[in-house]
């Protein structure tokens, strides 16, 4: 190991395993192997073509030569903060007034502030279970850590008692915590909380501000492809928006399917007006601390998707097609993976699914052997039907039960 790094980040593992497995499955197809890529979270159509939104490829075009060559403000541009600002409060006056936002490079960059800003070093936030694998390097590169609760009852519904334990316990350890949700269309389950979920959340958080301050930050990433299930955590983080602090994770790569702009947002609403200038100050400092600025001409551009009466609903149209894509994958997934005794929870729609493992690296292992490529995370397989075509969907399907009943 090398003498001049720090000891903390000697032995680190490199490349990150899902893209690290990707890079697998394009070398055997690349050799002329049948290959099914279900790793990367990228949404690719039913001829495996890479998926984009011509509205948006369009507004990246449409930039001008000036704000594509110049700075953004390290804050990031004021028509893009207000668009993101009104995208994430469902344009309640209630939450945007007090509302700090800050652009960062992807969701990726909103995760990064907010677990450092919010949780001290030494310190853990709370996830569900089963999450996606960079919030852990997230917290291992700044120091922080990740403690989880059980997600699932047996019966298959969220565990709003294991929670509850949870949350208690981390604020007796620390005086304070930060609850950090992926909803809708949670990566790597594919479950969407409901109303009934949602309103036991807030009812657990409220009751735990007594014993510190709480902040419950909520990765979105996926909302845009969940019509209508945004409302549901807005409605009840406003519910208790008097008590709890409470953030939005936004990304383009995701809603616009612009993922090599690395455009995002991380959008903080404190419970008390007196707290908007600090967070607004610690915000801009880690931004110059770390990335300075962010990429100028996705943000003009996500701006006129978000807010342009012409260009809005010709985009919104654009990705209505490819989440009935993604539906029609789920649908199939759904009609063939019960039958064929694959275990996983429910599955709403979106990016990923997740199946129960015993084994996951030595199933992992196996499929591959059979040129089918998933990732393996504590307990499961996330397999990415985003990048998977329709047809092939029950050929998966019956490979998966091979392996994993």
């Amino acid at each position: 190991m090398s003498k001049y790094l720090i000891a903390s980040h000697r032995g680190r593992p490199g490349n990150d395993p899902i893209f690290a497995l990707s890079k697998m499955a394009a070398e055997r197809k690349a050799q002329g192997a049948a290959v099914t890529n279900a790793t990367l979270g990228t949404l690719f159509d039913d001829e495996g073509r890479l998926c984009t939104l011509d509205t948006a490829v369009r507004a990246l075009r449409e930039v001008g030569p000036e704000q594509l060559a110049s700075y953004a403000p390290i804050g990031g541009a004021a028509p893009f903060l207000n668009a993101v600002r009104a995208e994430v409060t469902g344009g309640r006056a209630s939450l945007a007034a007090r509302s700090v936002v800050v652009a960062t490079p992807g969701g990726t960059g909103a995760l990064r502030h907010a677990i450092t800003a919010l949780v001290g070093e030494g310190q853990a936030f709370l996830t569900s279970s089963y999450y996606w694998g960079p919030y852990a390097t997230i917290a291992s590169e700044h120091g922080r850590q990740v403690r989880t609760f059980s997600m699932f009852t047996a019966a298959g519904e969220l565990d709003i008692a294991a929670l509850d334990a949870s949350l208690r316990q981390l604020l007796g350890e620390q005086g304070s915590a930060m609850l950090l949700l992926n909803d809708p269309c949670h990566n790597p389950t594919g479950y969407s909380m409901s109303e009934g979920d949602w309103q036991a959340v807030s009812e657990v958080v409220a009751a735990c501000t007594t014993l510190g301050p709480v902040s419950v930050i909520l990765d979105s990433a996926y909302a845009a492809f969940s019509e209508g299930s945004i409302e549901r955590p807005i409605r009840a983080l406003e519910a208790v928006s008097d008590r709890v602090l409470v953030g939005f994770c936004w990304s383009a790569s995701k809603t616009f399917l612009m993922y090599g702009q690395r455009v995002g947002a991380l959008a903080l609403v404190p419970p008390d007006q007196a707290d908007v200038a600090d967070l607004d100050a610690a915000m801009l400092f880690a931004s110059r601390g770390t990335w300075s600025n962010c990429n100028h001409a996705g943000q003009v551009a996500a701006a006129r998707l978000l807010t342009d009466p012409a260009l809005r609903p010709a985009v919104d149209a654009e990705r209505a097609r490819y989440t009935r894509l993604l539906d029609a994958r789920v649908a199939s997934w759904n009609e063939h993976a019960r039958p064929a005794g694959l275990r996983y929870p429910r599955y709403d729609g979106g990016f990923f699914v997740t199946v129960h493992s015993a084994d996951p690296q030595g199933q992992a292992a196996a499929l591959r052997e059979r040129d089918v490529f998933v990732v393996p995370v504590a307990g499961a397989l996330r397999v990415a039907l985003c990048s998977v075509p329709t047809a092939a969907v029950p050929g998966l399907v019956r490979t998966m039960a091979d392996i994993v009943r």
